[in-house]
Formats: C-alpha cells, structure tokens, sequence
C-alpha cells in the first residue's frame, strides 16, 4: 500500500517534471508526453509502486496494484498542477 508521504512525494516529482525548471531540457524532449501531469503521474506513481510495494502473489494482482498506483498519482498530480495553474493565473 501506497502510504500518505509516498502519494505526496510522488504527485511533487510528476510537478516537478512537468513544470521545473530542472527538468526543461528533457521536456523538449517530447513536450505532449513530459508536460502533461497527468500522464507524467501515471508513470512516476507506476514506477513508485513497483520500487515499493513487496511482491504479489500473482501477475494480475501485482499489475492491479501497480496500475492503481499509478492512477492514483496521476489523478493527484492532475489536481496539483491545475490548482498552480489556477494559482499563477490569479497572480
């Protein structure tokens, strides 16, 4: 199980990638991909999981844990980025 400080540690990489500016180089990369927070979510929080989360007894059980992982992030990070978006617009 994902805890708390993995989602937010997480869902703050995916914005760092897609908004930093330690990551603009690679964002010139393949800009549809590496600037959008919610795909950059789904792979990071993907990737979280399988660094973290112990072994599964099954191969669909272990990919249902990494895909739910992974659309938890990315839903999280969505959300994040919106709400800077929302945020820089005001200012």
């Amino acid at each position: 199980m994902l805890s708390l400080v993995d989602f937010v540690g997480l869902c703050g990489l995916a914005i760092i990638i897609t908004k930093g500016t330690l990551f603009a180089r690679l964002r010139q990369l393949y800009p549809p991909l590496l600037t959008c927070p919610l795909c950059i979510g789904f792979w990071v929080g993907l990737t979280g999981a399988i660094l973290r989360v112990p072994p599964e007894p099954t191969l669909f059980r272990a990919l249902q844990t990494f895909v739910l992982h992974g659309a938890a992030v990315a839903l999280g990070a969505f959300l994040a980025g919106r709400t800077l978006d929302w945020l820089d617009a005001r200012s």
